[in-house]
C-alpha cells in the first residue's frame, strides 16, 4: 500500500493539487517574521561550528608532533634551552607548543612550581580548545523553545479563526 503507484503520485500533492515541495518556500515568504529567529539561531550555530572546525582541525594540530617533541628533546638534552624555546615560538599558539614552552621557561625552578605552571597552562589550553562550544547547547535549547512558541501561537491563531 505504501509503494503503490497511486499512493506514490499523490503523496507529493496537497488537497488543492499544489506540489507540497513549494509549500516551505511559500511558508517562509509569507511567515518570515515567525521563522527568522530560528533561522538566526541556526546561523549562529553554523558560524560557531565552522569556526570551531577551522580552529580544531586546521589551526591547532601540528603537522608532525613526534618530530616536534624529538627536536625539543634533542635541544634540551644538549642544553640549548633558547633554541628549544624558539622552536616552540615557531609553532605559534598551538596548545601543545604553548604548554611545552611554559614547561621550558620553568625548567630550572622547583618541581612544585613547574607542576603548578603546567596545570595553569593546560587549563588555559583546554579553555581555548573548548571556547564557544557551550553556546551550541544554549542555541539548540532556544531554537527548540522558539519552535514550541511558534506552534502554540499557530494553535491559538487557528482556534481564534474557528471560534463560533
Amino acid at each position: 500500500f505504501f509503494f503503490s503507484s497511486r499512493r506514490r503520485h499523490t503523496r507529493f500533492r496537497n488537497v488543492t493539487g499544489v506540489q507540497t515541495c513549494a509549500l516551505p518556500i511559500s511558508f517562509l515568504r509569507d511567515h518570515w517574521l515567525h521563522v527568522a529567529p530560528i533561522l538566526l539561531a541556526a546561523a549562529f550555530a553554523i558560524a560557531i561550528v565552522i569556526e570551531r572546525y577551522h580552529t580544531l582541525f586546521k589551526a591547532y594540530p601540528m603537522k608532525d608532533p613526534q618530530g616536534f617533541f624529538d627536536e625539543i628533546g634533542r635541544q634540551v638534552v644538549a642544553g640549548r634551552m633558547d633554541e628549544a624555546l624558539a622552536h616552540c615560538e615557531k609553532q605559534g599558539q598551538k596548545p601543545v607548543a604553548v604548554v611545552v614552552k611554559q614547561a621550558l621557561l620553568r625548567a630550572r625552578q622547583p618541581e612544585a612550581l613547574i607542576e603548578n605552571a603546567l596545570e595553569i597552562s593546560i587549563h588555559e589550553a583546554q579553555q581555548s580548545i573548548q571556547r564557544r562550544t557551550a553556546f551550541l547547547s544554549t542555541i539548540a535549547n532556544v531554537a527548540t523553545l522558539l519552535g514550541l512558541f511558534g506552534t502554540i501561537a499557530g494553535l491559538i491563531s487557528r482556534s481564534e479563526e474557528h471560534t463560533f
